[in-house]
C-alpha cells in the first residue's frame, strides 16, 4: 500500500502531496479533506499537507507557529509526527537533517503504506509504536 492509499484509507492522519509532480486524480480526490497550502520541504515549495480531519489541521497549525523553517530539525520533527511517523523516528530523522554522520543509524519502515525512517537501536519502540492504536 502506499501513502497516499494509507491516508484514504484512514491509517495516515495526513499526507503530502505536490500538484506538481502527484497524479491529478490522486489530488481531485482529496477533495474536501481540509488542507494547508505552500508547504516547503527542502527544495520542493508549494506542496500541500491534506488532513484526515479539521482538528488535525487546527493542531499543526497551532504546533507549527514556532518552527517556520523548512530547514529546520524542529519543522521535520512536527512534519514527521503529523504525517504519522512515530514521535522517536521523527526525532531521530530530525537529527539527521543537523548531522549527517548519524545517517549510517538509518533503517526504514513501512506499516500499513506509512514509511519513514527511525534508528536501528530504536526498532523495537518504533514498531511498537505502529502496532498501538492512535
Amino acid at each position: 500500500m502506499y501513502c497516499f492509499e494509507s491516508f484514504l484509507k484512514g491509517y495516515k492522519p495526513a499526507v503530502l502531496m505536490n500538484p506538481n509532480h502527484d497524479d491529478e486524480n490522486d489530488i481531485r480526490s482529496l477533495i474536501g479533506y481540509p488542507f494547508v497550502e505552500n508547504i516547503q520541504v527542502f527544495a520542493s515549495a508549494g506542496q500541500v499537507l491534506y488532513f484526515q480531519n479539521e482538528q488535525l489541521k487546527q493542531d499543526y497549525f497551532y504546533q507549527s507557529k514556532d518552527t517556520p523553517d523548512p530547514h529546520s530539525p524542529e519543522f521535520h520533527k512536527l512534519l514527521g509526527i503529523t504525517l504519522g511517523f512515530p514521535p522517536k523516528a521523527s526525532q531521530f530523522y530530525s537529527e539527521t537533517v543537523q548531522d549527517e554522520s548519524l545517517s549510517w543509524k538509518k533503517i526504514g519502515f513501512e506499516y500499513c503504506g506509512i514509511c519513514c525512517v527511525g534508528a536501528l537501536e530504536d526498532i523495537k519502540e518504533n514498531v511498537e509504536w505502529f502496532w498501538q492504536p492512535h
